[in-house]
């Protein structure tokens, strides 16, 4: 097997000269060496142990079940990127004084402050101490978060791309 094979390696290997490790034998102690190969030795079985669970778990009839699982992941990893994403903003005053009319026909938005941001929705409270929401067609994502970074004067300026 695998094991044997590494045996005859490290044999050949310390009488050539040239081991699988890459160094000339005559600048490594014999101890150093041995204990390099049985280093490697411990890593085949592992490695073949690996394969063998990796094929029993695509062949098993919870396979479908693990993709399922790894979308379920990817979106709660998706889910608290936006949650956090949208917590950054929470206690920022707002620069822009209409908000590309999202709190209606409204221009006195300039000075509130965000005080509540959910999936779908956001309040914000004037110098007035009125309340505003707005809702937003779809869930939070990467349009939204970058037109509320505009409200706020976070959002990147774009006159660096221009020729």
């Amino acid at each position: 097997m695998a094991t044997d094979r590494l045996v005859r390696v490290k044999e050949k290997a310390y009488h050539t000269k040239s081991n699988p490790l890459g160094y000339d034998t005559t600048l490594i102690d014999r101890k150093d060496f041995d204990y390099l190969v049985g280093e490697a030795e411990k890593v085949t079985p592992l490695k073949e142990e690996v394969k063998r669970l990796e094929m029993i778990i695509l062949n098993s009839k919870d396979a479908s079940r693990i993709e399922e699982l790894e979308k379920v992941n990817e979106r709660l990893k998706d889910s608290l990127k936006a949650k956090k994403s949208k917590g950054r903003f929470l206690g920022k005053s707002i620069k822009n004084f209409y908000c590309n009319g999202y709190f209606g026909r409204r221009y006195d938005l300039e000075g509130g402050t965000i005080v509540d941001i959910g999936d779908r929705h956001m309040m914000i409270l004037l110098r007035s101490g009125e309340r505003l929401m707005t809702h937003f067609d779809e869930e939070w994502d990467e349009y939204t978060d970058k037109m509320v970074a505009e409200w706020i004067g976070e959002a990147e300026d774009d006159s660096s791309y221009a020729n």
